[in-house]
């Protein structure tokens, strides 16, 4: 299969990938995935964000959820395969004899199957668990974001960056970058000389759940946990169109599951039309009981490693 990366620069300085296997232990018995030391694991300006080295949340995962779950016939099916994990839809370039899998992809990518990604894996870092204490009835009826600068390295061109300039002459909608990383502040400063506007010290979740509507927008590859926490809290998810996945994604509906749009432009319409929010919200929470949980992150990886897609 000749597999090759996606013309993106969006990904420069962050970087997994590793190569591990699946082996028995001849002592325990017990199946185990064993990684390739000399693969590269950097996560480059994202390291800091993750609570485990990332391929240290693999391993963990694989060997204490996974595997487990699985019936000794089907991990010693396994065993002499290689699979190639990555954080986007990206591998060496060249012939892949194994399995590529990927945290997220762009739609319509050959070649990588979908895995559960590192904020999955740790099941949210426990995000999931309190129940949001504020009805809907009773947030701020306003729009808001925030986020670090990540995905195209052009200031004028970033999507967030583009959101946050556009946000600011609106009084009902708040958006913020939390953090320039990626490019070099000099860089940001002359493409934008007031780009310090738009900035903000992060802000924890409870904060922004004090209001209705809460934006999400890729940033180098699909937004792995802030999608997933608004659907679960009593805000609305207010989704910018991209063409990167995480392997869930497509079982999501706009306008049932969270407001779409491609354009800033078209929000404040779809904000006052007749659409019941309070019932998306019923829909989302129920999407991310059903479907995000941690036992539906170990079924999907069970199945990709079973049939490879």
């Amino acid at each position: 299969m000749k597999y090759v990366p996606p013309e993106d620069d969006s990904m420069d300085g962050v970087n997994f990938h590793t190569i591990f296997s699946i082996q028995k232990n001849p002592y325990s018995g017990k199946y185990v995935a064993r990684f390739n030391p000399d693969t590269k694991t950097e996560m480059g300006s994202m390291a800091e964000s993750l609570y485990f080295n990332s391929r240290d949340t693999l391993q963990h995962f694989l060997n204490y959820k996974v595997l487990p779950a699985m019936e000794p016939e089907a991990c010693g099916e396994l065993t002499g395969r290689l699979f190639d994990a990555c954080l986007h839809d990206m591998s060496a370039a060249g012939e892949v004899e194994h399995t590529v899998l990927g945290f997220s992809a762009k739609r319509g990518d050959s070649g990588v199957a979908l895995i559960p990604d590192l904020y999955a894996m740790q099941n949210y870092r426990g995000a999931l668990k309190d129940p949001d204490p504020l009805e809907f009835k009773n947030k701020i009826d306003e729009f808001f974001f925030i986020g670090n600068y990540t995905g195209d390295g052009r200031p004028l061109h970033n999507k967030r960056a583009k959101f946050c300039r556009w946000a600011l002459d609106k009084n009902w909608c708040h958006s913020f970058l939390s953090e320039i990383n990626q490019v070099p502040p000099q860089v940001m400063a002359d493409a934008d000389p007031g780009y310090e506007r738009y900035m903000h010290s992060p802000l924890p979740k409870k904060y922004q759940k004090m209001y209705k509507h809460l934006v999400s927008i890729d940033g180098n590859t699909a937004a792995w946990d802030r999608p997933v926490w608004i659907m679960n809290s009593n805000s609305v998810l207010w989704k910018q169109e991209s063409d990167h996945v995480c392997w869930w994604s497509d079982l999501c509906q706009e306008g049932r599951h969270y407001m779409g749009f491609k354009d800033p432009e078209e929000i404040e319409a779809k904000w006052k039309s007749e659409t019941d929010f309070t019932i998306l919200i019923q829909n989302a929470n129920s999407f991310v009981k059903n479907n995000l949980s941690e036992d539906a992150h170990v079924k999907r990886f069970m199945d990709v490693l079973v049939n490879g897609d």
